[in-house]
């Protein structure tokens, strides 16, 4: 039944939210209720064939109901299939339907549904609330908010967690003698690795924020990642840094920051190749191509796996750290660090595929 104010738990299966309810209105008060579903209507629901971006709530003979939820038919389904936009009866105590009748009489008052989801014992609910509509300027502060909370988010995650990853991998020796040079930030001294850890925090806070399902939300990043990937190693190649081995090949270029006037590998564009364009095209495609957008996580793990395999070759024809140089097995540090992402990718594909991520989903 229901709960004034129930928080979701995020353990809980996330069907669908209602993000145009939460820019549209104020929401004043929020509800938990049951519905009264048909089979056919549940298994679509575990599908996610559900919209609730146009639904409201009624009231009909002193009870409460879902209106203007489309819920799709169920493929699999006999002849009993259900109708997609149907009136569904919602399951609430009496003290809250009269309170609920009451806002739904009140002028300038509606009542709309914020989210379907599955409960951890597997029954269908919904969150409704009580909302009162926003002026264009309220909607305008809403969208500029929600913009500067989600890249603030970001942009930390990515300066502190490149920086850092930075400082402790590649040079700790410098940074830890002399602690104000962490600052320099425009001296240059950023990490891939420190700056996805970075980001797959702040994946995480923003996920956890929103109530969204995170291995959701990195298969989305793991499609965008690479043009980011491809412009930053344009911008090495560009400012001629991260420049490749010496080389005998008819492209290798001279790069004046290597000290020298020898022909290099620019390894720069091999990255913005392989890690860039190549796993652009490779993640969109299969995103959009194929079922595996239904396994969340599994595109994140290929993701993870891609880049990995293609650092670890291309390190074979970049210059080492200066300060670092080679390590075990003649192996560079990007290398290294390349190895177990490998391993994680790969570990997070199997779990996406045996443990069912694809449960965790919004529309």
């Amino acid at each position: 039944m229901a709960q004034n104010n129930q928080t979701i738990s995020l353990d809980m299966e996330v069907i669908a939210e209602n993000r145009k309810a939460r820019f549209e209105y104020f929401i004043l008060e929020e509800f938990e209720a049951g519905m009264v579903l048909l089979s056919s209507e549940v298994k679509s629901l575990r599908e996610r064939k559900v919209n609730i971006s146009d639904a409201y709530v009624i009231e009909k003979n002193s009870e409460i109901w879902l209106h203007n939820m489309h819920i799709a038919e169920y493929k699999a389904a006999n002849r009993k299939n259900h109708k997609p936009k149907r009136e569904r009866k919602l399951l609430l105590h009496k003290k809250e339907i009269n309170k609920l009748i009451g806002q739904i009489k009140t002028a300038g008052i509606t009542v709309v549904p914020l989210s379907i989801y599955f409960n951890d014992k597997g029954f269908a609910k919904t969150k409704i609330a009580i909302v009162k509509g926003k002026k264009l300027y309220d909607k305008r502060a809403t969208i500029k908010q929600r913009e500067w909370d989600r890249e603030k988010t970001t942009i930390v995650g990515i300066i502190l967690g490149g920086r850092l990853g930075y400082v402790l991998i590649y040079d700790p020796v410098l940074y830890i003698s002399n602690p104000i040079e962490i600052l320099k930030t425009w001296e240059g001294g950023m990490s891939f690795h420190g700056g996805a850890i970075g980001v797959l925090l702040a994946v995480i806070i923003s996920c956890k924020r929103h109530n969204i399902p995170i291995f959701y939300a990195l298969d989305l990043v793991s499609c965008g990642v690479p043009i980011g990937l491809f412009l930053g190693r344009i911008g090495n190649f560009i400012n001629g840094e991260l420049f490749g081995r010496v080389t005998t090949m008819p492209w290798g270029m001279v790069f004046p920051e290597s000290g020298d006037n020898l022909l290099r590998h620019p390894s720069q564009l091999y990255e913005a190749l392989f890690e860039g364009l190549l796993l652009f095209a490779v993640a969109n495609s299969l995103f959009f191509l194929t079922r595996i957008r239904l396994y969340h996580g599994a595109l994140t793990g290929i993701a993870v796996m891609w880049y990995g395999i293609a650092r670890f070759f291309v390190e074979f024809f970049r210059e080492p750290d200066y300060q670092i140089g080679y390590l075990w097995l003649d192996l560079t540090m990007g290398q290294l660090l390349s190895i177990p992402m490998v391993l994680l990718g790969m570990l997070v594909y199997l779990g996406a595929l045996n443990l069912k991520f694809n449960t965790k989903s919004v529309t």
